[in-house]
């Protein structure tokens, strides 16, 4: 039954504990950081004190063991003067020059013979008189056995010693010196003061201190967080804005460390999302574009029809055929968008060992027959190197890309043109040139980019697609693809694709 209701208790004692730890535990990371950090400074604070503490205890008892040797030891040698070998052992009156000419403070001696009377008393031996001595500690003292007691007198302590009182070798009596250990206790009560004030002070500066550290480390993080709420805050109150919403940036921090680093960080992170999406931006808006060119001429020819229905059948038949050829061209830019997204989720694709070799032999072979139907000379297409090599990859969009950059180079540059696929090291280099008109230096850095065309080729056949898509399959399969043109020398596509570990 005393188990049971002691086990309810403990129980109850701690589920109490633990629901009070949950209500005032810190909720904050900058209120842990700042009790965590004051913790273990307060509790290294209280360990060196402990430590200081017990040493200073230690050498102040050590002290006051050798001041009441010593003075044990006077008493002793001036016994040993004045004392008989024979009876009666006792002199008229005892007297110790040395502690009645100098009375040391907290320091008192008394005397006294086997049948308890007193035979010397110091100046101080009041107190000594009033010493709780057992009966046992007599007993023990009167055989012989000298004694280190640490009593309590006055409500203080005192150090005493009983040492037996002998004459010749026969106990006559006992010798009481005790010493008080008032200042001693005095000594450590301050010292006990001294170290709680420096820890409260210590606890303090911790406290303060670390409400300032913190308030700088985590000032990153806090403006993270408000940048964040003011983005959430546009898109959500001001659709109408969205476009400027990740143009907000975080203010930048004067430290070089971790917290300027992660400042940087997700200014580069907003940057990219920024670009992103203005990107996408644009490629809505050059979709819609060059959608709505093509359904605008279906729809006025279609209109055309329905009202000429007697009209001359030349033009109803030219009207059929520029709306079958903007039907075509929409259906060509809606295939292209399709390509892209499903290269650009890449993922969702089966990933297996393709040999790129073979590839390139098909499409080569499809681009002499292309050749052909633009009235070109099939040999206008040379393979100048083929190396047998296996990708990883998925096989109808690595044709995809390659007769993306075969078309585009027979499309704007209808001269000579060389195809190479070589393997170096652990790579797979697929080299596409031509001797085009090559490439205008302002336009690099954007033909991958999704629309665009250059002005010299606004007026080619094309949605402005293939080379972004072929970008993006080269991405997907971990490669890269790069291009160098000159104007006048014509421009070179370079794919450096990973090969297959067994390859």
């Amino acid at each position: 039954m005393r188990r049971a209701c002691f086990r309810r208790c403990v129980g109850w004692g701690m589920s109490s504990v633990t629901e009070l730890w949950q209500r005032l535990r810190p909720r904050s990371l900058r209120s842990r950081l700042i009790v965590w950090n004051s913790g273990v400074i307060v509790m290294l604070f209280a360990l060196l004190g402990i430590v200081v503490y017990w040493g200073q205890a230690q050498a102040l008892g050590a002290a006051n063991t050798e001041q009441l040797a010593r003075e044990t030891a006077v008493v002793q040698t001036a016994l040993a003067r004045q004392l008989s070998t024979t009876p009666p052992y006792w002199p008229a009156q005892v007297q110790i020059p040395e502690i009645d000419a100098y009375t040391v403070p907290g320091v008192s001696v008394v005397i006294l013979d086997a049948q308890g009377n007193v035979r010397y008393a110091s100046a101080e031996a009041e107190r000594a008189q009033r010493l709780p001595l057992t009966a046992a500690a007599r007993q023990a003292v009167l055989r012989g056995t000298a004694q280190t007691l640490t009593l309590m007198v006055d409500r203080q302590q005192a150090l005493v010693a009983l040492v037996p009182v002998k004459a010749s070798t026969q106990v006559i009596g006992y010798a009481v010196i005790a010493r008080s250990l008032a200042n001693t206790a005095a000594a450590l009560a301050s010292l006990r003061w001294l170290l709680l004030g420096t820890s409260v002070l210590a606890l303090g500066l911790a406290m303060a201190g670390g409400w300032q550290v913190t308030q700088r480390a985590l000032l990153p993080l806090t403006q993270i967080a408000r940048t964040a709420e003011n983005i959430t805050r546009m898109l959500r109150e001001q659709p109408g804005k969205a476009a400027h919403s990740l143009q907000v940036r975080v203010p930048q921090v004067d430290d070089a460390g971790e917290p300027g680093a992660l400042v940087t960080t997700v200014n580069h992170m907003l940057a990219a999302l920024d670009d992103y999406d203005q990107r996408q931006r644009r490629f809505v808006a050059d979709a819609s574009h060059e959608l709505r060119t093509p359904l605008t001429t279906i729809r006025g020819n279609l209109e055309f029809l329905r009202r000429a229905t007697d009209g001359d059948p030349v033009e109803r038949d030219h009207a059929l055929q520029d709306a079958s050829a903007e039907a075509e061209r929409m259906a060509v830019l809606i295939n292209d968008l399709l390509a892209l997204a499903r290269a650009e989720t890449g993922g969702a694709l089966p990933r297996t060992a393709v040999e790129l070799d073979a590839v390139v032999m098909s499409v080569f072979g499809f681009a002499r027959e292309r050749a052909r139907a633009l009235g070109l000379a099939p040999d206008v297409i040379q393979l100048t190197a083929i190396t047998p090599s296996v990708i990883i990859g998925d096989a109808t969009q690595l044709r995809q890309l390659v007769l993306i950059l075969m078309d585009n180079a027979l499309k704007y540059a209808p001269g000579p043109l060389t195809l190479a696929l070589r393997q170096h090291k652990d790579q797979a280099v697929l080299t596409v040139r031509d001797t085009g008109p090559g490439i205008a230096a302002e336009d690099l850095p954007h033909i991958f980019d999704r629309f665009y065309r250059a002005d010299r080729a606004r007026d080619r056949e094309g949605s402005g697609l293939g080379l972004a898509i072929a970008y993006t399959i080269a991405t997907q399969h971990g490669g890269t693809i790069a291009v160098t043109s000159r104007q006048g020398h014509g421009t070179t596509f370079r794919v450096r694709l990973p090969v297959a570990p067994a390859s």
